[in-house]
């Protein structure tokens, strides 16, 4: 182990001290205009807000309550997020945090990390777990809190030698597999649920043999 004043507590020898924005590219979401109805539609791009993570204890997201078109996307500072990207929100409120299940966009409210070559989204997820309780902490704005993309993006991290994260991803990736059809899984029974349950209070159907 040796000594870091940076950070004041040691890490392993050989490891670094990096940031957030060494782990991958920094991308701000958009909002459409929402008095333009073209832009909006029930089955399109996924566009996902703080409020969104908020109703979701689920690690892998793939839709929110709206969609957007072709047209929002085009017409809005809104970005299309490739699958795997870490989305993590960064106002109202600060710390819901996600992995993009699917191509997807988000709000202004959500900041994503594309991930860089060599750090998978796992690591990612991970390590910007770790840090939630800190960057609670420097939520400012006098309307609500919010971590701006520069205070983000320059975060501190510890980042361990390749062949450590390599044989992290390699672990962690069947187990992080098993729980993303798991949460599938769990999301159909639970649409089918919904389906059926008002169906059979009703007697529009039965379950009789």
């Amino acid at each position: 182990m040796e000594w870091k004043k940076e950070l004041k507590r040691e890490i392993p020898v050989g490891w670094r001290i990096g940031t957030i924005n060494d782990l991958g590219e920094i991308v701000s979401g958009g909002t459409p205009s929402t008095h333009n109805p073209d832009y909006w539609t029930t089955n399109g791009i996924a566009w996902i807000t703080p409020k969104d993570l908020s109703k979701t204890a689920n690690k892998y997201i793939r839709h929110g309550e709206n969609d957007i078109t072709d047209a929002g996307l085009r017409d809005s500072s809104a970005q299309l997020m490739p699958r795997k990207s870490i989305i993590l929100s960064t106002r109202a409120p600060i710390g819901y945090l996600a992995v993009a299940d699917c191509d997807l966009c988000t709000n202004q409210g959500i900041k994503s990390i594309i991930p860089n070559k060599g750090f998978g989204s796992e690591f990612i997820f991970y390590t910007v777990l770790s840090l939630i309780p800190y960057i609670k902490t420097f939520g400012g704005g006098s309307t609500f809190a919010e971590i701006s993309k520069t205070e983000y993006s320059s975060l501190q991290v510890v980042l361990p030698k390749q062949d450590i994260i390599d044989d992290f991803t390699e672990k962690i990736t069947p187990i992080a597999e098993a729980r993303r059809i798991s949460e599938i899984a769990i999301e159909e029974t639970i649409q089918l649920r919904d389906t059926l349950l008002p169906l059979l209070m009703n007697g529009q159907v039965n379950v009789a043999g």
